[in-house]
C-alpha cells in the first residue's frame, strides 16, 4: 500500500496511516481481545491521536 501511495499524490496520507500501524494494533487488541492497555500503550494512543488531529489540521 505505501509503495503504491508514493507513485500517486497521496504520500502525505500514506506516511500519516503507516505511522499509526502500532495504534491500530493496540486498538484492534483492545476490541477484539479485550485486553487492557498498559499506561504507556494508553499515553501512545492519546498521543498519537494528538498528532493525528495536528497532522489534519495543517
Amino acid at each position: 500500500m505505501y509503495l503504491f501511495a508514493t507513485r500517486q499524490p497521496l504520500v502525505a496520507l500514506a506516511s500519516v496511516l503507516a505511522s499509526l500501524y502500532p495504534a491500530i494494533v493496540v486498538l484492534l487488541s483492545v476490541v477484539l481481545l479485550r485486553e487492557r492497555p498498559a499506561r504507556t500503550q494508553a499515553a501512545g494512543l492519546g498521543l498519537a491521536a494528538v498528532a493525528l488531529v495536528c497532522r489534519t489540521l495543517a
